[in-house]
């Protein structure tokens, strides 16, 4: 593994990013240290946040609970509106973040209706509530002026789930 040394104004910076009251490293004297154990949980979930790392996805598995459900959803959301404010920018930049985040979206619902995951997905809530999620994901041709909308639909899905997903028992 290669080391690496990050200067003063590096760290900083990352700092910058985490609340003044718990930043993510403190300086004591010429080296830096992690401020807390979970420094690496919250650097991966800020790198999540502000779109550098993608979420770990859902897997069809007996353990998958309504709580990761909600967190991979609110993922899609904060992706879906990151990308919506990238638009004013770069739209041509923000129509291929959208592909790739419906390409995301795609590919975990393709997981949640093949015929070799139906008996576990039928048969644990938070799996049926993510599927309804999708279900609610209506979205139109892919072109410039719809791109709105389509990130739109994110938001609108996340409602549904909201109001009626959670409640989906097992």
């Amino acid at each position: 593994m290669e080391e690496y040394t990050l200067t003063l104004n590096e760290i900083k910076k990352i700092n910058s990013y985490f609340p003044d009251d718990k930043p993510l490293f403190v300086v004591d004297g010429n080296e830096f240290k992690a401020s807390s154990s979970d420094w690496k949980e919250r650097l991966t979930a800020k790198g999540i946040e502000k779109g550098y790392l993608e979420m770990e996805r859902i897997i069809v598995t007996k353990d998958v609970t309504m709580e990761d459900i909600a967190k991979r959803i609110q993922y899609f959301t904060d992706r879906a509106n990151e990308i919506h404010v990238l638009i004013s920018k770069d739209k041509a930049q923000a129509k291929q973040k959208y592909i790739n985040l419906y390409r995301e979206q795609d590919s975990e619902y393709n997981e949640l209706t093949l015929a070799q995951n139906k008996q576990i997905v039928n048969s644990l809530g938070a799996l049926r509530a993510y599927r309804g999620y999708f279900g609610h994901l209506h979205f139109i041709k892919n072109t410039y002026d719809n791109l709105s909308w389509n990130l739109g639909e994110f938001s609108q899905a996340q409602s549904w789930f909201n109001v009626f997903g959670k409640d989906i028992e097992d």
